[in-house]
């Protein structure tokens, strides 16, 4: 029984035994499923609710060690014979107390026994898997939560508003997210995706609240191809499947791909890619719809090929009942004299040829604010008819704000427009708007809008919801400072580089992952951190728990003297005291001298980081002087050393 005092343990139904009487016992010889532990009148386990119905207890496991000391050890069982009384199981939700209860088909048959008429050895682990069960609130609610309200004008001179909420994150035992969505005050629809290691379950309602498609996949590996099956319904009713492989080739480079559709439109494709020695590569698929109908895609074939900052891609498709449609493109990236610039040239062709050359500039300020200007140049020719456009965009970010504007201009037709766009937090980060409009040069507004969002995330240490408008997209940390006994450090404020102090020892912030490190330089002398920075790896929906192991330390002076004169040249050892036991054994163990130095000219000496604990600072030879001290959170501590006189 190794818990620490005072801690809950939740005994679950995964840890359940099954027990087989030994020959000496006096029972029938039949499996008996373990149901409570009791060590004299203390319950160490359960596995039922009034001995009749299946569920589980916390226990204290601080009242654990007078427990030991109380024979004798009983057990509550029952036959595996008269499980069958009690299943099938019925299980119901109360969502607004967050409550799951599992109620059984009739009353298990429980016999009470001393465990000493079993022995040692017959006990093992059950073979029979059942899944942790996890509390009810972490169980139906998930951890974080999005609303958006949008209102939008159009060129007709209408208001549109729509609005949304989404539910995401690491619930129900796997990851998942469920948006609902309403327009005009009416209800539109709503999509949901739900996944547990290499399962993925997704489907999507429409305004009248039924379902319009669904589709159940997962991800395996067999005979060293990695396969992906799909099951899937359409919203016409139609069901459909899906299966594909891959397979990578490392020595070759090389990479093939391979998959077959069956359902309202059978299809099948093959692809591969490669590496190309020196930093580029090449892809290329083929899909290919044998039962088209007239009209439609029959087939559609890709190829790209890149090298460092050329890329080069052709696409052409086979439509029944039309010519064929092609496209080829080249695209180049390139720096020169402090600016970023791209070129690309595109031709399609398909009743008529069009043939599309393209130039973009950009150039950034990271100094003004983050700062970056772009201008863009694009011409068409073909068709009939022939097209020139040109822009010019500028965007500012500061302060968690983003601004844009941005020109353009048709050539030809003479027609201008303007685009401005502005982005930012309000209510101290609570809310999020999204603004913007475009307008023609003579005023006439396009199109305005304005989106208002708002999004919110429990933290998993103490399930409080805390409202912030950067948990939009985004993941979150709980950070704490812990001491050495694992409990919340409050010795002194806790302060993140680029993030927020640790008010009572923890915050929870949003964040998109990387470096959480604690900032030193605001630490007092006398605390020190184990590690003082982790990498946290998050993902959007998930809080990332990071612990920093704080330590109290402290410094230590003083003088040595003799007679009333000072010593230079003396030395002083710093000591961990033994009795009573030192408070930091693993870093200072045993009693022998831990740390030394020389006093100096003037018989000054000095001890810096020293951990939280009782020490003796002593000097001297076999005459020595030995002083008491308890370092903690006072800081700087003075000890002075009194040699006695040389006898002479």
């Amino acid at each position: 029984m190794c818990f620490p005092n005072g801690a809950r343990l939740r005994i679950a139904a995964a840890c359940l035994a099954l027990l087989q009487p030994s020959q000496n016992a006096a029972a029938s010889g039949a499996n008996y499923l373990l149901l409570r532990i009791v060590i004299g009148d203390y319950l160490l386990a359960d596995a039922v609710e009034g001995e009749e119905r299946g569920g589980a207890v916390y226990v204290n496991t601080a009242e654990l060690a007078e427990a030991l000391e109380e024979p004798p050890l009983g057990a509550q069982l029952v036959s595996v014979s008269e499980l069958p009384k009690f299943f099938p199981a019925e299980f119901s939700a109360d969502l607004r107390r967050q409550e799951l209860k599992v109620s059984g088909r009739g009353a298990l048959g429980v016999e009470k026994r001393l465990l000493a008429e079993y022995e040692s050895r017959i006990w093992r682990p059950s073979a029979l898997a059942l899944p942790q069960i996890e509390p009810p609130r972490r169980l139906l609610a998930p951890p974080f939560l999005a609303l958006r309200h949008s209102l939008e004008r159009g060129a007709d001179g209408v208001y549109r508003n729509s609005d949304s909420l989404h539910l995401y994150g690491d619930f129900a035992f796997g990851e998942g997210s469920l948006v609902l969505s309403e327009s005009e005050g009416v209800f539109s629809g709503a999509h949901g995706i739900w996944r547990r290691d290499s399962w993925r379950l997704q489907g999507a309602a429409d305004e009248d609240g039924g379902l319009s498609s669904a589709s159940l996949g997962n991800n395996f590996s067999l005979a060293s191809w990695h396969w992906n099956a799909e099951l899937h319904r359409r919203a016409r009713g139609k069901w459909g499947g899906l299966l594909g492989a891959a397979k990578r080739f490392e020595e070759e480079n090389l990479s093939v791909r391979a998959g077959a559709g069956a359902g309202e439109r059978n299809s099948w494709r093959l692809g591969a890619s490669g590496v190309v020695v020196g930093g580029g590569g090449w892809s290329a698929d083929y899909l290919h719809y044998p039962g088209a109908a007239a009209g439609g895609m029959r087939g559609r074939s890709s190829f790209r090929v890149y090298y460092r900052s050329f890329a080069v891609s052709h696409i052409a498709e086979n439509i029944r009942g039309r010519e064929n449609r092609s496209e080829t493109g080249l695209r180049h990236f390139f720096n020169a004299a402090g600016f970023g610039a791209e070129w690309r040239l595109r031709r399609e062709q398909l009743a008529e040829s069009e043939n599309t050359a393209e130039f973009g500039l950009r150039k950034s300020w990271p100094g003004l604010a983050r700062t970056s200007a772009r201008f863009s140049h694009r011409r068409s020719f073909g068709r009939g008819a022939e097209s020139r456009f040109s822009g010019l965009s500028l965007q500012r970010e500061k302060e968690g704000q983003t601004g844009l504007l941005e020109l353009a201009h048709l050539h030809g037709k003479g027609e201008n427009s303007v685009l401005a766009e502005w982005r930012s937090p309000f209510f101290g980060g609570k809310i999020f708007m999204h603004a913007g409009a475009s307008a023609d040069f003579g005023g006439e507004i396009r199109r305005a809008f304005i989106n208002i969002s708002y999004a919110a995330a429990r933290n998993p240490r103490d399930g409080v919801w805390r409202a912030d408008a950067g948990f939009l997209g985004a993941g979150a940390v709980s950070v704490c400072g812990r001491d050495k006994d694992g409990k919340i450090f409050r010795g002194a404020e806790l302060s993140l580089k680029n993030g927020p102090v640790l008010e009572g020892g923890c915050a929870f912030f949003p964040s998109s992952g990387g470096e959480v490190a604690l900032d030193g330089g605001k630490l007092p002398p006398w605390i020190s951190a184990g590690e003082s920075a982790f990498y946290a790896a998050v993902r959007p929906g998930v809080a990332t728990e990071v612990d920093f192991d704080m330590r109290l330390s402290g410094e230590v002076e003083g003088v040595v003297r003799r007679g009333g004169v000072l010593v230079p040249g003396a030395e002083v050892r710093l000591f961990a005291r033994t009795n009573p036991p030192h408070a930091n054994p693993d870093i200072l163990p045993g009693g022998g001298a831990v740390r030394s130095a020389r006093s100096g000219f003037d018989g000054y000496y000095f001890f810096g980081e020293v951990p939280a604990g009782r020490y003796y600072v002593e000097s001297g030879g076999k005459f020595r002087r030995r002083v008491r001290i308890t370092v903690g959170e006072a800081g700087l501590l003075t000890a002075d050393i009194d040699l006695p006189p040389r006898r002479k």
